[in-house]
């Protein structure tokens, strides 16, 4: 073999092995490149299922003060309708009731400070505005029980009994929408409209 013919042949197999290394550099370099893509995607879908987690959480911790502030507002119902029902006869059962009334107002005052922070923004001003009533209802409560031995309850303690009754209730009617809101979306506590309504 003539040494021309070996350079040339040394010189191919260079090129073919500079080629060869080229393509194995490259297709390491694509390996690289793909595993980032790949604990890229990883990471993202751990952080938005933390997110996800952390929205559900939320979620069910919005719903328990729903559950638990509708319950303690049902208590207050029950004993403002006793309290006032027990204020026409007087007596005994009339400062028992009262004693309830303040007792269940109280619950209810504490329930409102618990959940405050987790109620839907569209119930947080009705609720602050129900806790005012919650207190004059407990300022009420006591003054009605200091009423005169006869145990005749004041006005006030009536009037009071009967405007917390219905705030009462239009508390727990908001309560209801709104709990609907969160657990099954927006759209599905919201009454349709009439044009919804005949479009259908």
């Amino acid at each position: 073999m003539s040494p021309e013919f070996i350079m040339i042949a040394t010189a191919g197999l260079v090129l073919y092995y500079l080629r060869e290394k080229a393509k194995n550099l490259a297709t390491k370099d694509d390996i690289g490149a793909i595993t980032r893509e790949v604990e890229l995607a990883k990471l993202e879908f751990r952080m938005a299922e933390e997110l996800w987690r952390r929205q559900s959480r939320v979620h069910e911790m919005q719903v328990q003060a729903l559950i638990d502030l509708y319950t303690h507002l049902q208590e207050v119902r029950e004993t403002l309708v006793s309290a006032t029902r027990a204020a026409k006869w007087a007596g005994d059962n009339y400062a028992k009731a009262v004693d309830r009334l303040e007792a269940a107002l109280g619950r209810t005052e504490a329930a409102i400070t618990k959940c405050i922070l987790l109620l839907p923004p569209a119930l947080v001003g009705q609720v602050e505005e129900y806790r005012q009533t919650v207190y004059l209802a407990i300022v009420a409560a006591n003054e009605a029980r200091n009423a005169p031995a006869h145990g005749v309850p004041s006005t006030p303690f009536l009037t009071d009994a009967f405007a917390g009754a219905q705030k009462t209730e239009m508390l727990l009617s908001a309560i209801q929408i709104e709990a609907r809101a969160v657990i099954y979306g927006r759209a599905a506590a919201e009454p349709p409209s009439r044009n919804h309504a005949l479009e259908a």
